[in-house]
């Protein structure tokens, strides 16, 4: 079973973040807080650049060459059936900032 990386649902039951910290953060109450208060709010739409929706009939030879090292990466795992997939695409571009 996969797991999502985002929940995007409005009113998420139970939200819940893990992070790990390094340097002095890791070591600082305070400067813990202050990472805690940048994480603790966050939307898709903050954290997204650019969204957009293909349809891509191959799915194992994306219409999207940029995409298609990450394509072939998704598809060496063993658990994908290329046969249920959908033809649409929804890409999501993360701000880099």
């Amino acid at each position: 079973t996969a797991l999502p990386i985002f929940n995007v649902s409005k009113k998420p039951k139970t939200p819940s973040l893990t992070v790990f910290l390094l340097g002095q953060a890791a070591k600082d109450a305070e400067k813990c807080k202050g990472v805690l208060c940048k994480l603790e709010y966050a939307t898709l739409r903050k954290v997204t650049s650019n969204t957009a929706i293909y349809y891509d009939p191959n799915p194992m030879d994306t219409a999207i060459d940029e995409d298609q090292e990450w394509v072939n990466i998704y598809y060496e795992m063993p658990d994908v059936e290329v046969g249920r997939l959908s033809p649409w695409l929804l890409r999501i571009e993360l701000d880099r900032k």
